[in-house]
């Protein structure tokens, strides 16, 4: 029992003295010193108590190991964040729910109807909206057409031009127009007549 305590807190120690390993090159790191300036800081810190093979490569890996750790930390960070402000979102759409639907009249309790808050309804689609902003995929799909920037008129793309375009036009033109009819070159290949019609050189 008392081996295992001891292994278990050399493992936490060794833990511990990895962390302020690499906290300690990301601060270098943060603060815009190059690999081996920190490589070199890290020696004089640490000493024996590095790696034996620790190297700048291994800096590089401290650095990197240290900024997955913050993204982490950053990841549920916003996760707990936007958990919260959909609580506040709730908070408020219970508050103003009923004044936005009104109240139907009660003959029995002598109660008149009250007429639905204009100011209420937009409140609560404001509200949805942005609960829509926190939820991905709550919404369905925009479907944006393309315009003009000046978003006047609709804009359709150019037809692109087939890469045989060209070629194919050439021997329509060879075809419909022999050389020794009209006094026009003919190219052996139709490959071989350039963009305006004319044979390479």
């Amino acid at each position: 029992m008392a081996k295992k305590r001891g292994n278990k807190q050399a493992t936490s120690a060794k833990t511990l003295a990895v962390l302020a390993r690499r906290q300690y090159v990301l601060s270098l790191r943060r603060a815009g010193m190059t690999y081996d300036a920190i490589y070199q800081a890290a020696v004089r810190r640490f000493g024996e108590e590095l790696p034996k093979r620790y190297s700048r490569w291994n800096v590089y890996r401290d650095v990197t190991e240290a900024l997955e750790v913050l993204a982490d930390e950053h990841l549920d960070n916003v996760r707990a964040l936007r958990s919260l402000e959909l609580e506040r979102l709730d908070q408020l759409l219970f508050a103003l729910y009923p004044r936005a639907l009104g109240r139907p009249a009660d003959l029995t309790r002598g109660l008149e109807a009250v007429p639905p808050d204009l100011a209420a309804v937009r409140e609560v689609l404001a509200i949805q909206a942005r609960r829509a902003r926190y939820i991905p995929g709550l919404e369905g799909p925009y479907q944006v057409a393309p315009t003009t920037p000046e978003g006047t008129q609709s804009w359709h793309p150019a037809p692109e031009i087939p890469p045989t375009f060209f070629t194919d036009l050439a021997a329509i033109y060879l075809q419909l127009a022999p050389g020794h009819g009209m006094g026009l070159p003919v190219a052996a290949d139709p490959s071989a007549l350039g963009r305006n019609g004319s044979t390479h050189e």
